[in-house]
């Protein structure tokens, strides 16, 4: 007897669960809708609520609310393709609130909206979180359609928010959760487009809001960085590097991240990464890498078109990911470092360095050459003792050219040399350098991108090699 009850129960159950999944409740609902539903990935999922809009052209909708088998809440958007068929367009779970709760969807095209009473002007996709009783609205989600899309219009009720207005740009704030009186407004860029939107990306308060929001910059000029519009799906977060590399500087102490609840602009890709800008808080933004896999699948993003010259700090100077708010340090560069230019933005530098460190970053503009002047005096050979004194100056083409005396305290001074030959890493003769009538070493040759040092040789009549020195750039 026992087993049987616990059988019949079982059955009952299923019954009930397979009543709510296919909760239809009258004929109306397309065929295409109702079968799109009926496929085996929907067997522990419940029909919840839908509501459809008509009478708009091209932008009726239909819009199915289920549970799935986990128990998260997730909003289906349908509409009618070019053959008049109703096709599954997108759905977005962090665009519902989450419960355990009823939740329930309808649609108004023209009335009152309440609390505010204020007249509604365009339809509204209304979203109802029930209270335990499932006779309450305890918290309710509005989406406006505006020119084909819908964004994310008010919240308000009595759990989790503030009563909020939200507009393009700005969210004014109430004070209750049903309260029309208005406590302040904010201002900031975030995603409020049915699509991508996050609820949980939508700030609560004022308070937070006013900490949190900020508006996405003007870039300064720059012939290789322009900004193209994406749209990222909300609620996600992803790993953000200097340059497009794991092994590159990551910021933050290495834990540099960005979300997708907040704006976020976007260069164009170079292999698997992307260049992007956005906001840590309303003081501090960065630039850096998140990887392409990130983008949406319908984004279109041009690839990153460099300048890629070689380029030489002219003093110590700080490598920024922030150039426009913070400029807070990224690492430090010392004078006459080698860099490449990729691009120029305003007064800025977008530079990357390699080495012992490998970033991309910001430096000004004005502590940067295309010449690296190499002051000879510092170098010493390999005793340890001065010989020459003077310059080597090398272009960005890899142009090198050579000024080149005898030091007046060094090892060679009062001595015989007739000739200076210049040698490169693998022991060639590059060119031997002319004696002027002012007694110093003149010349000029070319070195590959890749020679970063040359020697020096000093030598008498006889050619004998009187002092050796490397110098190194």
């Amino acid at each position: 007897m026992k087993k049987t009850l616990v059988l019949l129960l079982a059955i009952l159950a299923l019954i009930l669960v397979c009543a709510s999944a296919l909760a239809w409740t009258d004929h109306e609902v397309p065929d295409e809708i109702w079968d799109y539903f009926s496929g085996k990935s929907f067997e522990n999922c419940q029909i919840m609520d839908y509501t459809d809009l008509s009478n708009h052209g091209t932008y009726n909708s239909w819009f199915v609310l289920i549970r799935d088998g986990r128990g998260a809440n997730i909003l289906y958007v349908f509409k009618k393709n070019s053959n008049g068929v109703w096709k599954h367009q997108y759905h977005n779970s962090a665009a519902v609130p989450q419960t355990s709760h009823d939740i329930s969807c309808h649609i108004i095209e023209s009335g009152y909206e309440g609390p505010t009473n204020s007249s509604v002007e365009r339809p509204l996709l209304i979203i109802d979180r029930m209270d335990v009783t499932g006779m309450n609205e305890e918290l309710t989600v509005t989406y406006e359609l505006r020119a084909g899309y819908w964004y994310l219009h008010r919240i308000y009720g009595s759990v989790g928010y503030n009563h909020m207005l939200i507009n393009e740009g700005s969210i004014t704030y109430y004070k209750g959760g049903t309260s029309t009186e208005v406590a302040g407004t904010a201002k900031g860029t975030f995603q409020r487009e049915l699509r991508y939107v996050s609820l949980q990306g939508i700030p609560k308060t004022l308070a937070e809001a006013r900490a949190s929001l900020t508006v996405a910059p003007t870039i300064p000029a720059s012939a290789e960085l322009k900004v193209y519009p994406v749209n990222f799906t909300g609620s996600k977060k992803y790993d953000v590097y200097s340059a497009p590399d794991k092994s590159s500087v990551r910021g933050a102490n290495g834990k540099a991240s960005v979300s997708t609840n907040g704006w976020i602009q976007v260069f164009g890709t170079e292999g698997d990464w992307v260049l992007v800008q956005y906001s840590i808080d309303a003081s501090h933004y960065r630039f850096g890498y998140i990887s392409s896999k990130s983008l949406p699948k319908n984004a279109s993003v041009p690839a990153l078109n460099f300048k890629g010259v070689n380029a030489w700090t002219t003093g110590s100077v700080n490598l920024t990911d922030d150039p426009l708010y913070s400029r807070s340090s990224l690492a430090t560069l010392q004078n006459n470092t080698q860099v490449t230019l990729l691009a120029t933005m305003g007064e800025w530098a977008y530079v990357e360095v390699r080495g012992s460190t490998y970033a991309r970053g910001f430096v000004p503009s004005s502590v940067i050459t295309y010449n690296s002047v190499t002051d000879l005096s510092t170098k010493l050979d390999g005793n340890g003792r001065h010989v020459f004194e003077g310059a080597l100056t090398l272009d960005q083409q890899g142009w090198l050219e050579f000024s080149v005396s005898i030091a007046s305290a060094g090892v060679l001074n009062g001595g015989s040399v007739a000739q200076i030959r210049v040698i490169d890493p693998t022991g060639g003769v590059l060119t031997s350098l002319y004696k002027g009538s002012d007694d110093r070493f003149y010349g000029n040759c070319a070195v590959s991108v890749t020679t970063h040092y040359v020697t020096l040789e000093a030598l008498d009549e006889n050619g004998n090699i009187l002092a050796s020195v490397p110098v190194d750039w």
